[in-house]
């Protein structure tokens, strides 16, 4: 099964986050036709991020979402450290940021339609 474009896919889910009002913010951009993806939770209530990294399921041969850090919240500092290292082991990588209500967590991840 094919994938979709990386920047085909975040240009839909930015339109489904700003459906819902939820603040969506590319914070780095890389490869648009493969390039992996890392999304940043950030809990406005925590002022913390859980960075989710996409990965391929080869089982189904679809995409799963997994915590990256061991699923440890980040801070601002920590996330940006985060941050510029993984960009700077894959430049093809996209950063998406995604503000959550305070305790909502995955439950209003942009790349979710139901």
């Amino acid at each position: 099964m094919a994938s979709l474009p990386t920047k085909l896919l975040l240009d839909a889910a930015k339109r489904l986050a700003d459906q819902r009002g939820q603040p969506f913010t590319i914070v780095h951009r890389g490869d648009p036709d493969s390039g992996q993806i890392m999304l940043c939770l950030y809990d406005i209530g925590l002022c913390t991020t859980l960075a989710l990294k996409r990965e391929r399921n080869w089982d189904d041969d679809g995409f799963s979402w997994v915590a990256a850090k061991q699923g440890k919240q980040l801070d601002a500092v920590e996330l940006s450290d985060f941050i510029e290292r993984s960009t700077n082991i894959d430049p093809d990588l996209w950063v998406v940021e995604v503000d959550v209500a305070a305790g909502s967590g995955i439950e209003l991840n942009p790349f979710q339609t139901d």
